[in-house]
């Protein structure tokens, strides 16, 4: 079930590297590189492939802000561009669509940072060490909370 996960909110899994296996940062800072390399891919897809594959390009793009402000109009304006203009490639539909659409901020957030609806701003996740001793401390209260259950 992991697949349909990553699928459906691929930018929740950005900072996999980092958290499961410990790497010292993850490979894309934060969306705006992901699109710009997801972009540069499907130009090359585009200029090998003889045959029209520019919807099977944008379709693993739509989700990447799935969630985010201006998430689902940056997918609604995606397929407006794609029918309105025939002629663009994958990577001009998106980047016109993200330019339209998305927040700076939500292009350049690094993984992990999540958008407060209240303040309207993204808050960057704490480092690793900072989870580090809030899980310890969540395991800690957990045993104490136990025992006290068993006294």
């Amino acid at each position: 079930m992991v697949g349909r996960a990553v699928v459906a909110r691929p930018w929740e899994w950005a900072s996999v590297d980092s958290v499961l296996y410990g790497a010292a940062s993850d490979p894309a800072p934060h969306r705006r590189h992901v699109l710009d390399q997801y972009c540069a891919f499907a130009e090359r897809q585009e200029k090998e492939e003889a045959h029209k594959i520019r919807r099977l390009l944008i379709a693993p793009a739509l989700n990447l802000f799935a969630g985010e402000p201006n998430g689902k109009t940056f997918r609604r304006v995606v397929d407006e561009i794609a029918n309105a203009e025939r002629t663009l490639s994958a990577a001009d539909v998106l980047r016109r669509a993200a330019e339209q659409t998305l927040l700076p901020e939500t292009l350049d957030a690094p993984p992990g940072a999540r958008w407060d609806h209240r303040s309207k701003q993204y808050f960057e996740p704490p480092p690793a060490a900072v989870w580090d001793s809030l899980e310890s401390n969540a395991v800690a209260s957990q045993v104490v909370s136990a025992s006290s259950r068993v006294a």
